[in-house]
């Protein structure tokens, strides 16, 4: 009972790692920024699976961030090729939010 609480445990806060680092970690760091660019996803995809394979070494980590940064730099540059096509870049979106802003301000 206990070895299948701890298995179900570790497997669920390893799904939150992958999901914060893979999805929430590149939004945030586009947020920081102010602008979208592609290598946000190739830093989040790679921490964190180097976080998930924390417990088993510092060269797995290495490795594990190294091999998930790809696919991640791919994600990030396929999903920004087709921001910037539909136009809803952050930039675009915080241009359109700012003007809608300003819009609302001078009717008041």
């Amino acid at each position: 009972m206990l070895k299948a609480l701890t298995l179900g445990m570790t497997t669920g806060i390893k799904a939150i790692v992958l999901t914060a680092g893979c999805y929430t970690f590149p939004l945030v760091l586009t947020a920081i920024q102010g602008k979208s660019g592609f290598w946000e996803n190739a830093v989040g995809w790679g921490s964190a699976c180097c976080l998930y394979c924390v417990n088993r070494g510092r060269r797995q980590m290495l490795v594990a961030g190294l091999i998930a940064g790809v696919p991640g730099l791919i994600y990030g540059s396929v999903n920004l090729a087709v921001a910037r096509k539909l136009g809803i870049t952050f930039e675009d979106m915080y241009r359109a939010y700012s003007s809608t802003l300003i819009q609302r301000n001078l009717q008041q």
